[in-house]
């Protein structure tokens, strides 16, 4: 669950505790693609130390002149294969694993201008992808490539439906007509939602954009969906707002009360007054199976399904997400959350994902 404060870009990397030489730490490293502000980031890094390995945290706003990396080729094969970040340098052949826990943004220098900085962006993120890519390390919850297969709604809805999951239905389009149709086929309840993840960054600073209800002032806008696709969900009323934490074969279950009056699953309605942290919920056999199934089809070894349970008791899944905050959750459920990630991260590679026959951390 992503902390809702903003993030501002620009944070250094934080190597971890332990001796780490600055041309290139032991082979134990494990490299954090996540902001060491970051709680959940800094307490599984913690528990990383505590277990004799080296994590190497590098922010997940990737600026340019802040982030520096290297990758050569000779007659040989591949060469030097490196990342500079705060004045160390990480030789990336001696990486253990690699632990995303957000979505990564390349950030160009706000000196220049919007269309020159928007290329050098696309160039960095094409250029990192070949790069993470090459590492023959455990990925979690998966290799880049794969996670932005599984980022994406309608691939994400797909798999649900196939692995048994109830699904709202959703519209994905740039078209005002279809959007007006499908209100009137929702009898005006309908969420509009992000398709490639929740952050959006206004004058250099990440921020959430939360999903919401669709209101009748809305619909005076409607034509400007013809600037971009969008997101459009039923509406579905929740008896309770359900997460189920996948992390390895683990499956842990939270949740709490609707916000708002009606309620959704989703964050997209406020009530008054604080927002309950999320507690512990003892999720059925069916729905801990199915979550593992979801994961696994989508090639992930860990993420956050978020679920809404209506009042008959089913259980509805309306997006999928990273798991890469958990501020919301009671300290008893945090602990273990971090404590099971930390053992994800830890384990080694398996002969299997070495060999890159199996499917979800391992290498590409």
């Amino acid at each position: 669950m992503s902390p809702a404060v903003s993030e501002r870009p620009g944070d250094t990397a934080r190597p971890g505790p332990g001796p780490a030489s600055e041309t290139g730490p032991s082979a134990s490293t494990v490299l954090i693609l996540g902001d060491h502000e970051i709680e959940l980031v800094s307490a599984v890094g913690a528990r990383l130390a505590a277990q004799g390995l080296q994590p190497f945290f590098v922010p997940s706003m990737l600026l340019a002149g802040q982030v520096e990396f290297l990758l050569s080729h000779g007659p040989s094969g591949s060469g030097e294969r490196a990342l500079r970040v705060g004045g160390r340098t990480l030789d990336l052949r001696q990486v253990r694993a690699v632990w995303q826990p957000g979505r990564l943004r390349q950030g160009g220098s706000m000196t220049l201008d919007p269309e020159h900085r928007a290329w050098l962006e696309r160039e960095s993120d094409r250029v990192l992808l070949g790069l993470w890519d090459t590492l023959e390390c455990r990925w979690i919850p998966a290799p880049p490539s794969v996670m932005r297969e599984a980022d994406e709604i309608t691939r994400q809805l797909e798999w649900a439906q196939r692995v048994g999951w109830r699904t709202p239905r959703t519209l994905v389009t740039n078209d005002p007509r279809a959007f007006l149709h499908f209100y009137s086929q929702c009898f005006g309840r309908v969420v509009s939602r992000s398709q490639g993840g929740p952050e959006i960054t206004r004058n250099g600073e990440r921020f959430r954009a939360l999903s919401r209800l669709v209101g009748r002032r809305d619909l005076r806008r409607f034509p400007a969906i013809r600037g971009g696709p969008a997101v459009f969900q039923e509406y579905v009323p929740a008896a309770l707002e359900v997460r189920a934490i996948v992390a390895g074969r683990q499956v842990i279950g939270v949740a709490r009360p609707p916000r708002g009056g009606m309620g959704s699953g989703r964050p997209w309605l406020s009530g008054n007054g604080p927002v309950p942290d999320y507690q512990a919920h003892r999720l059925p056999v069916e729905i801990e199976a199915r979550s593992r199934r979801l994961m696994s089809a989508l090639g992930l070894l860990c993420g956050e399904l978020e679920l809404i349970r209506t009042a008959e008791g089913e259980y509805v899944l309306v997006g999928l997400d990273y798991l890469d905050g958990d501020a919301s959750v009671d300290p008893v459920i945090r602990e273990r959350i971090r404590r099971q990630l930390a053992t994800l991260v830890a384990r080694p590679l398996s002969a299997r994902r070495a060999a890159g026959t199996e499917r979800g951390g391992g290498t590409r």
